[in-house]
Parts: structure tokens; C-alpha cells; sequence
């Protein structure tokens, strides 16, 4: 009888959402014509302007900074002990926490960074508001030719922070860093106190949005201050932006560059920088190549130089010689520096070409999670995590579903390992599948959160476009990126679901002209609502999560599936970003079947099944032409409160190593696979 309920649930659930599609037409539409994709973009507290033909985010009445990878800036880092203390009652403003001079009862000693609820820790299933509080004698002496910035690269996912009393920044978003001046509100040579909240609950409109009022999403909600906080000592002419494209003719590389510096409107010191100019020295090995700039445009305090450097005999980027050139910048008493690597990046018909060779994406998803750090990376944890990744052959990571630590990112780099970055755009319109899955009574139905209803939400796309803006002007100088992505699973069935991510894809292109854009879909495994996908005709390249043999239908279903996907939208290169099945570490055929949410039954979670789907999956991607990649979900298991009923409950144990960082079979096939040529 239960089945039978169950069926006729999901006869209704198909129903509804083929009827809600015509309802939610008559509902407003996000406009994306009203809404630009480059300069006059604008929300609360942020824009985009353009400095020539350069675009740039303004963000707390700053400028946000291009990730350097070091300066001559004088730093102070504030990582160490904090105070941390939980607010479940959300009374902590009312009782001007903020104001506080000193942490005491009821707080607690916490290092910094840290998830506070790691699924380890004493309070994994906090969701709410935490306070930090740090006490700090700045290291910087006041000067009126220097400010001072603060920096905190990561607050999970919503903060609002104080110095002295004094609110100095607010963000939404987790994963991305945030930037305030507090020249006028820091007292040197003294004790300052810089207070935090932060508050891990998801909404409607937060990246990822909140599908149901029950409901966790795919990956758990950590909190904390979890990555670097720290200010820098900065001169008030200084270099905030930098990028470069690559063209190459005959032997040589055209290394094309423009930098953004910002200056005092106000000349207090004589025009000496402007005067100047600006110096680059591009290095590698013992050769250097040394360019001055002059301006070649301004706006307001911003101004904009634009060179060429010609480097003979090129030596180029890629994951079998992953060659850097040290790339240093001078502005006045101003100095950074970054590495570049001379690389092309492009899609031409169904091929991703790396430096204009085909090349296939032998991949792994891979999520921030460790079951004592939480999200925390430590350097340790990276370096092993993508030693173990480097090993098993692999040459390209999607990392799941945000920007990750800048440090992965750079030890990807210079490893050789190609990147797809993504912002947390996840399941937004989709609550009807968690209904669905989750077997919820009608009456529950999400009509917030089902299709457009919630998509086209003004404030969830403004946050989505400001984060996606945030997370290229952070990681745009990085030569490991090759792609990035809008968005995970959203809603995608109609035009004007399309359009939206059509927007988001043109703004990530006028931010960024040289990399593909791409969005992973969701499979549903129904064909009334595969059939119905809009959005690959904005996309560079198809990308496709696809669960055949696990969450539905058997693995030998990809090949019609994928062929269809690739039917609808010819002429592109398809990826399957998603694909694979939970293995409980250790377990083995003969253990016997397990029952499981969501799962249709008949399933052993077992290493040895979980080893045969991949092997299926990637064998057939990598002998299909017009498939360019895969990336199996995922790298390692990792706490999911998504499925507390599982065999391994608070657990999506897809990962092809444990929690703890083992090999599973899976690991060694895709080792085996990977290291054949393509």
C-alpha cells in the first residue's frame, strides 16, 4: 500500500510540475534587460564600474583587490585565540554584544580559523548566530601617507563586523573574502576590540538557498571564521587589480595586461605616483623582461594601464609542465606580485582546447569537508588531498559548489591541475524534488521555492551575480582555472529560467572574456523534465549530473541519456560533472543489500558496485567524441545532513576515499584509467 502511495506521489509530483510550469507564467519576470551584466550592476552595498574598458567591483566603498599572491605590504594576522560565543536566541545585538571590552561569562576560548560545528565537534547541528571576539594591539603606527585594511577571507555564511564599537563591514556569502578600511576607526599602540557575528542559517535568497523549512542541502551548513583574518598596511596610491590574456604567433607569446591602481582624489602627495607610472618585471628562470606603463585612462580615483610584454620562445602552461612566470608590479612604493602561466583556453565546436590541442578533463569533485576541520583547510590537508588527487592520474578538479581556499587553488596550480570554479547557486527553483524525495504530504508542496517562483527572486540573483563577480576579480589571475560555473542544479525548464543563467553566464564573460562559461544541470531521471532543459544554448560547454545506475534507472542508461543532452544542444563539448554511488568503506558484494533514502532498493553499497558504475561511466566518456571530460562525485565522503536515514547516516559516502583520506577501490580503477592516454 505504501508503494502504491509513493507512486501516486510521484504521478502528482509530475503532474504539478508540468502545471505549475504554465502557472509561474504568469508571474513576474526577473528582467535581465534591466539588470546589467557589467558597469551600472549594482546591489546594496556594491557596483561595477569600468575603468577604460576594465571592469571593477566596488564593494564597502572599496575597491575589490585582485588575489595576489604576495606584496612588500606590512602585514598583521589576527589568527590565533578568539572568544566565541552562541546566540540561539538571536539576542546578542539587543544586548549591544558589538559594544563589548571584554568576553566574559558564557564565552568561550576558540581558535581561529575553525568550523565551530565539524561533525566532530560537540555542536554539529548548530545553525544560528556566533559571536567572535578579539582583543589586538595593531602592529601599524598611524601615517598619513598609509591606510589600513582588513581582511577576513572567509565568514560562514553571513556576517556583520565591528571595530571599537564601529560597524565596519556586512557580507553575505561564506566563501569569498571581505574588505573594509578602518583608517579612521583603529587606535594604534593600544587595545582594540573587533567583534564578529556571523550566522550559518540558510534563507530564500542566501547562496545556496533554502528549499524547505525541514530540508539541509547537499552539503552541510558549517559556521566559523574559517579561513585568514588579517590587515594590511597599505600606501594611498596602490595597486588593486590586475589581469592578463595570452596570444601566441611563430615562437613567441604576447603576454597582454591591464592593471587598475587607485589613488587619493585628494592630491596629497603631488601626483608623485601618477608621475611615475608604473613598472612590471616578468621573469622565469634567469631571463626578465622589464616594461614601464604610462595612464591610459582614469575614472574618479582609478587609473587604468594597459601593456604588452613579448616573451621569444614561450614556455607554456599545462598539466604535464605547469611552467610560471613571476610576474611582479611597481606603483610608487606600492609592490606585487603573482604568477602567470602562458596558457589558451577555448572551445571550438565539441572540444575544450588547451593551448589550441584537445584535451580530455580526467576529473574529481571535490568538496571542503574533513570530519575534525570541517570546512578549515590547514596547508597539510590540502597537500594531501591533492597529492591523492595528482596521483590517481587525474588533471582537473571540479570544485564543489564555491570557491574554495586560496591555497588550494595555488598549490592546484602549481601542481599542473585544472580547476572549474563555481558560486553556490544550488537547487534554486528545485524544492519540489526534496518534496518529492523526502515523500512530504502534498500540503507541503514548496511554491516559494518551486521554479521561477524562487529563481527569478531579484535579491538571490543580485547576491548570486555580486559573488560570481567576487570570485573572478579573486581568482582571475590564476592559470589553473579553466572554466567557471554559475550555477549547481537549479531550476532550468523553461525560457525565462534559461535566460536568468544566460545573464549570469554573460556576466561572468564581461568580467572575464577568456574562459568558457559552463552550469551543471540536474538529471531527474524522468524524461517529461529531462526533455524540458533550456539552459545549455547559453553555456560554453554542457555540463550534465547524471545518477544513472544509483538514485535511478541502471548505469547503462548514461550512453542514451548523454546522447540525448548532446541531440538537444549539438555542437558543443559535454562534461558529466556529476556521476557515482555511495560505497561504505570497506564493504563488499556478499555484505548484503542496504536500504537507504532515496535509493531504490537493491542496492549493496558496496565498494565493488561502486567501482563497476564508475568504471561504466568513465569508460564511456572517454571513448565518446564529443565528451570532453568527467568528474565523478566525489573525492572523499563527507557530512551531508541530507540523508540522515542513510546506513552511514550524516553521510554522502560517494567519495572514492573515506572520511579519513583511504583508498577505495574506485580510487585505484580511476588511477588505472587515467593514467591510459586519451
Amino acid at each position: 500500500m505504501k508503494r502504491l502511495l509513493f507512486f501516486v506521489a510521484g504521478l502528482i509530483a509530475a503532474a504539478l510540475a508540468g502545471g505549475f510550469y504554465f502557472l509561474f507564467r504568469v508571474f513576474p519576470r526577473f528582467d535581465t534587460k534591466a539588470f546589467p551584466t557589467g558597469a551600472g550592476a549594482q546591489g546594496e552595498d556594491w557596483k561595477i564600474s569600468t575603468c577604460g574598458d576594465v571592469p571593477f567591483l566596488i564593494k564597502n566603498g572599496l575597491p575589490f583587490p585582485s588575489g595576489f599572491d604576495s606584496s612588500n605590504r606590512p602585514v598583521q594576522m589576527l589568527n590565533g585565540s578568539w572568544h566565541m560565543r552562541l546566540d540561539p536566541e538571536d539576542a546578542g545585538e539587543g544586548l549591544h554584544w558589538e559594544r563589548l571590552e571584554k568576553a566574559g561569562k558564557g564565552w568561550k576560548r576558540i581558535n581561529t580559523p575553525s568550523t565551530f560545528n565539524a561533525a566532530l565537534s560537540k555542536i554539529p547541528d548548530y545553525q544560528g548566530p556566533a559571536w567572535f571576539f578579539l582583543k589586538f594591539v595593531p602592529s601599524f603606527e598611524a601615517d598619513d601617507k598609509h591606510w589600513q585594511r582588513i581582511c577576513l577571507e572567509g565568514v560562514l555564511i553571513r556576517s556583520r563586523v565591528w571595530l571599537n564599537g564601529e560597524l565596519i563591514s556586512r557580507h553575505e556569502g561564506g566563501w569569498t573574502p571581505q574588505y573594509a578600511d578602518i583608517s579612521a576607526c583603529v587606535r594604534p599602540g593600544v587595545q582594540n576590540t573587533l567583534v564578529i557575528r556571523a550566522d550559518n542559517r540558510l534563507t530564500g535568497v542566501s547562496l545556496p538557498p533554502k528549499l524547505l523549512k525541514n530540508h539541509m542541502p547537499g552539503w552541510h551548513p558549517y559556521g566559523g571564521v574559517y579561513r585568514d583574518v588579517y590587515i594590511e598596511k597599505l600606501p594611498k596610491d596602490y595597486i588593486f587589480k590586475a589581469d592578463y590574456a595570452c596570444l601566441f604567433y611563430q615562437n613567441r607569446a604576447l603576454l597582454k595586461m591591464n592593471v587598475l591602481t587607485q589613488r587619493p582624489e585628494k592630491p596629497y602627495a603631488r601626483k608623485t605616483s601618477r608621475e611615475k607610472g608604473l613598472s612590471c618585471t616578468v621573469s622565469c628562470g634567469s631571463r626578465k623582461i622589464k616594461v614601464k606603463a604610462s595612464p591610459k585612462a582614469s575614472q574618479g580615483p582609478v587609473v587604468k594601464y594597459s601593456f604588452d610584454i613579448e616573451i621569444e620562445n614561450p614556455r607554456l602552461y599545462s598539466p604535464d609542465s605547469p611552467e610560471l612566470y613571476d610576474v611582479t608590479l611597481t606603483y610608487g612604493n606600492d609592490r606585487v606580485s603573482f604568477k602567470a602561466g602562458l596558457r589558451t583556453i577555448e572551445v571550438k565546436g565539441e572540444e575544450i582546447l588547451l593551448n589550441g590541442r584537445k584535451t580530455f578533463l580526467k576529473g574529481i569533485s571535490k568538496h571542503e569537508d574533513h570530519p575534525s576541520l570541517g570546512a578549515s583547510q590547514t596547508p597539510e590537508l590540502i597537500e594531501n588531498d591533492l597529492n591523492l588527487i595528482k596521483n590517481m592520474g587525474a588533471n582537473y578538479i571540479r570544485l564543489a559548489h564555491y570557491p574554495h581556499h586560496r591555497g588550494e587553488l595555488i598549490k592546484a596550480r602549481d601542481m599542473g591541475l585544472m580547476l572549474a570554479e563555481e558560486i553556490p547557486l544550488y537547487q534554486a527553483g528545485t524544492g519540489f524534488t526534496a518534496w518529492y524525495g523526502e515523500k512530504r504530504p502534498l500540503f507541503e508542496f514548496p511554491l516559494r521555492t518551486f521554479g521561477n517562483r524562487q529563481l527569478q527572486n531579484s535579491d538571490l540573483l543580485l547576491n548570486a551575480q555580486r559573488q560570481l563577480t567576487e570570485m573572478i576579480e579573486r581568482d582571475r589571475l590564476n592559470p589553473a582555472i579553466i572554466m567557471w560555473g554559475v550555477a549547481n542544479e537549479t531550476y532550468t525548464l523553461d525560457k525565462a529560467s534559461a535566460a536568468v543563467h544566460g545573464w549570469l553566464a554573460d556576466t561572468a564573460r564581461m568580467l572575464d572574456p577568456t574562459r568558457p562559461v559552463t552550469m551543471a544541470e540536474f538529471t531527474y531521471g524522468m524524461p517529461v523534465l529531462d526533455d524540458r532543459r533550456q539552459t545549455g544554448r547559453y553555456m560554453d560547454v554542457i555540463s550534465i549530473n547524471i545518477y544513472s545506475g544509483w538514485y535511478f534507472g541502471n548505469m547503462e542508461d548514461v550512453s542514451q541519456k548523454i546522447e540525448k543532452v548532446h541531440g538537444r544542444f549539438p555542437g558543443k563539448p559535454v562534461i558529466i560533472s556529476e556521476c557515482g554511488a555511495e560505497a561504505a568503506p570497506g564493504r563488499r558484494d556478499e555484505d548484503g543489500l542496504w536500504v537507504a533514502e532515496r535509493v531504490p532498493p537493491g542496492k549493496t553499497y558496496s565498494e565493488d558496485y561502486q567501482e563497476r558504475l564508475l568504471e561504466h561511466y568513465v569508460t564511456y566518456a572517454m571513448k565518446t567524441g564529443f565528451v570532453s571530460g568527467i568528474s565523478p562525485w566525489v573525492f572523499a565522503d563527507f557530512f551531508c545532513p541530507e540523508f540522515p536515514g542513510n546506513p552511514v547516516p550524516y553521510y554522502n559516502s560517494k567519495g572514492v576515499v573515506s572520511k579519513d583520506r583511504a583508498p577505495k577501490k574506485s580510487y585505484h580503477m580511476l588511477k588505472r584509467l587515467y593514467h591510459e592516454d586519451v
